[in-house]
């Protein structure tokens, strides 16, 4: 290829990223979602998650390139047997187990005291059928007969009783004869609601093998919107990629509970190619599903010191990150990636991926402090939901995932 022909196509491939890319994000019913809070205080026109390089690889590769001697699990071995655990190998490989124990933060006090989660606001009804003639025509005096005053007296404003009202297709908490505004406690969750009272987030959970046979009917009418899925994890010593032994079930059982659904892989790559292989990994795990969340690369620190990934530096550690992310890109899916506070700030180059990837921000604690955008927060891992017999990480997202990916195409919606 000649080298005036490779700056042609580069530069062909930056401006489609950009075009796919650049659609502005649709936040859940107005802009004001992050005006109120510290971390989400920029303009959000600097929020689109443009792509930060073009890796010029190939598309999704076939599964005979996957089935090699670093996948230890292949998704197949799973399907339709409930009776599937995991071997010791993969357990004991397994950096989940690794994370550091943390003092257990949790979301404090409720602030609200409701004892329902809110209703599923449905389309509203039209009134009438306007492709429908008018049954009579009006009379010639009554077409020149004067407006006449009306004598009634103007309408009262609506008085709302204490609870959840759907008021034109949108959701309010009225408390004291008021709709309540800001982020709000309810039953152990975090809800935000704008300055107008519009309830403007979804509640999440994430999950993983840990949480064990999961009734998600009960998660779904515990008022929990999406759950993102852990679909594997590359072993922290050895380096094979694993699926996660309840990733089919979870999935198959959130979607028909009605729960939008993402993945996560938790990621213990050392190289750029590892990262890649990863993405493609997790791009055949999830064939056949209908993913309404992002994919996200999970990366954070593993604490025992025989993990591959110690010694890698910031700037590694944010190359593999966007080759994950671009790979998922480049093959029709919304990334998204997962981290700490520090890790993000402290163990990573930020300005590399600020702005240009979504961020689902892990920080355990009552009020986030993480000085940029995210559009979902990780904010307990000690949670209690309905239908979930032990802790699960509870999670609140800012931005209408589902929307903004089926009408931008992504995720092959």
């Amino acid at each position: 290829m000649s080298r005036e022909l490779k700056i042609a196509v580069s530069v062909l491939l930056v401006f489609a990223s950009v075009f796919f890319m650049s659609a502005a994000h649709i936040p859940i019913d107005d802009q004001e979602v992050f005006a109120e809070t510290a971390a989400l205080n920029k303009d959000k026109n600097d929020t689109i998650p443009l792509p930060s390089q073009v890796f010029e690889t190939e598309t999704y590769i076939s599964d005979e390139e996957l089935d090699n001697e670093n996948i230890q699990l292949d998704a197949e071995e799973v399907i339709g047997n409930p009776e599937f655990e995991m071997d010791e190998e993969g357990i004991k490989e397994d950096p989940e187990n690794q994370r550091p124990q943390d003092s257990g933060d949790t979301v404090g006090d409720d602030t609200v005291d409701v004892d329902t989660p809110p209703p599923v606001a449905k389309p509203e009804e039209p009134t009438e059928n306007p492709t429908e003639k008018p049954t009579e025509s009006p009379t010639e005096s009554e077409t020149e007969k004067p407006t006449e005053k009306p004598t009634e007296k103007p309408t009262e404003p609506p008085v709302y009783t204490d609870g959840w009202h759907i008021i034109d297709g949108k959701t309010y908490l009225y408390q004291n004869g008021k709709p309540v505004t800001g982020w709000q406690v309810i039953q152990g969750k975090k809800y935000y609601f704008d300055s107008k009272g519009v309830l403007s987030s979804k509640v999440g959970i994430d999950v993983s093998y840990a949480q064990g046979n999961i009734d998600w009917k009960k998660v779904k009418a515990a008022g929990v919107d999406y759950v993102m899925i852990r679909v594997g994890y590359r072993g922290y010593t050895q380096g094979g990629l694993y699926l996660d032994s309840d990733f089919v079930k979870n999935i198959e059982g959130a979607t028909a509970a009605g729960l939008d659904c993402g993945v996560y892989f938790y990621s213990q790559a050392i190289t750029v190619e590892e990262a890649i292989l990863e993405a493609d990994f997790v791009l055949k795990a999830i064939k056949g599903y209908d993913l309404t969340y992002p994919i996200a690369f999970d990366t954070e620190y593993v604490s025992d010191p025989a993990a591959r990934t110690h010694g890698l530096t910031d700037r590694q550690r944010t190359d593999f990150a966007i080759a994950f992310c671009e790979r998922i890109i480049n093959n029709g899916y919304y990334p998204t990636i997962y981290a700490s506070k520090s890790w993000l700030l402290d163990e990573m180059e930020f300005s590399r991926i600020n702005g240009k990837f979504d961020i689902w921000l892990a920080e355990w604690s009552d009020k986030a402090t993480f000085p940029y955008t995210y559009q979902m927060w990780q904010y307990s891992e000690t949670g209690k939901v309905n239908g979930i017999s032990g802790y699960v990480d509870l999670d609140v997202s800012l931005f209408d995932y589902p929307t903004f990916i089926k009408k931008n195409g992504y995720n092959h919606l």
